[in-house]
């Protein structure tokens, strides 16, 4: 896989690739094997900032916005369009959701992970 300044990668239960980049509103997914991204999913903002997947297959990433402000948006499984959760945050640096679906979100502004349920 060719990715200029990526800094979150998770991988889905078919074994696609999703990575965020630095400087970048955007998830690049790549299939097996595959060198170039399959398909691109806009995220608002300027960079996305960490992904995960729930069990049904939904998956989130949290994003920050030029004027300080950031959040979390979802897709549930097998969407292109994703939606604002209304998590507020200060600024990203990676997020993760356990098996119960509680959204788990490192902020380095506040000097805390954050929690939050999925929808």
């Amino acid at each position: 896989m060719e990715c200029q300044r990526p800094n979150f990668v998770a991988v889905d239960a078919n074994l696609n690739v999703y990575v965020t980049f630095s400087g970048r509103p955007v998830i690049d997914i790549f299939a097996p094997g595959a060198s170039q991204p399959v398909q691109t999913l806009a995220l608002p903002g300027i960079e996305g900032d960490g992904l995960d997947f729930d069990t049904s297959g939904n998956w989130y990433a949290s994003y920050r916005t030029s004027s300080k402000k950031a959040g979390v948006y979802e897709f549930p499984a097998g969407q292109e369009q994703g939606m604002d959760l209304g998590i507020r945050i200060g600024t990203p640096q990676g997020l993760t959701v356990d098996a119960d679906s509680t959204i788990i979100v490192a902020d380095s502004t506040k000097n805390v992970a954050e929690r939050g349920l999925a929808q």
